[in-house]
């Protein structure tokens, strides 16, 4: 009969439609376009943005809204940081 032997054909045709949709989602997930660097600019900060740690923690100070408290934990917080004397901070 007619529909038996179209049930193989279904099926033959049903597994390889699937594999061939399975194998284009794997080389579309897969496959990564390029970027290519053409050009990148770095800021350079002026030199009074650039403050040690010391004189950073004495701004945090003198603007006298910080408790002693805190003043520790920035502290802490800076000297684990791992910012120098050369580290630019925004004014």
């Amino acid at each position: 009969s007619f529909a038996e032997t179209m049930h193989p054909i279904l099926f033959d045709m049903g597994w390889r439609g699937t594999l061939l949709i399975l194998s284009l989602v794997y080389f579309w997930a897969r496959h990564h376009h390029p970027v290519y660097l053409v050009d990148f600019a770095v800021f350079d900060p002026p030199q009074n943005w650039k403050l040690s740690h010391k004189e950073l923690m004495e701004c945090m100070r003198r603007q006298a809204c910080f408790t002693e408290e805190s003043l520790a934990f920035m502290s802490r917080i800076l000297n684990k940081s791992g910012t120098g004397p050369a580290t630019a901070w925004p004014p």
